[in-house]
């Protein structure tokens, strides 16, 4: 609902936060996907103490990196400064080159495409810092580490669904790649 919402507002879906771009509330510095949908996840607050004409890793913004929401802890991640819920940024996908995707570029459609997904707990990363996961479109599967038996995925449409590991990798490179 919370990239959703963000996309009703400025009509895309935010970038990962990679490199500078145009749609960032300010491009010169990068930020995090993460922070950038804080509003619409009730966490105005924290949005509104953030500075966004500072780079992410600045002396002010270093301070909100223990005041992780809990929509991002992930179980098996020790670190409550670590998320492993991203965005995947390889070829193809939503967030490559750092695009901030708009629903048409979702050509085989928003049920079919992965937008975040939460990966093994070795892959977690600052939960303000930017980027996403990239991956293999031949081994799609490698990028989410040590994900157990099953992982949680959330599709353009704002399905949430638990995937087998055992997946096909062709059927798992279709869903990241829009």
């Amino acid at each position: 609902l919370a990239m959703h919402n963000y996309e009703s507002t400025f009509t895309t879906f935010p970038n990962a936060g990679d490199a500078e771009a145009s749609d960032a509330p300010e491009p010169k510095y990068r930020h995090s996907w993460r922070v950038l949908i804080l509003p619409y996840i009730d966490q105005a607050p924290l949005y509104n103490e953030y500075r966004f004409d500072e780079p992410w890793d600045s002396d002010h913004n270093k301070q909100f990196i223990d005041r992780m929401p809990p929509i991002f802890k992930c179980e098996g991640v020790e670190d409550p400064t670590k998320t492993s819920v991203h965005v995947f940024t390889g070829p193809g996908s939503p967030f490559a080159e750092n695009k901030a995707p708009k629903f048409r570029e979702f050509t085989d459609g928003l049920s079919n495409t992965l937008l975040v997904v939460e990966a093994g707990p070795e892959t977690a990363e600052i939960w303000t810092k930017p980027g996403g996961l990239d991956f293999d479109p031949e081994d799609p599967l490698q990028a989410l580490g040590d994900i157990g038996e099953t992982f949680l995925i959330l599709l353009g449409d704002g399905t949430v669904r638990n995937l087998p590991k055992t997946m096909e990798a062709e059927t798992l490179r279709k869903l990241i790649q829009c």
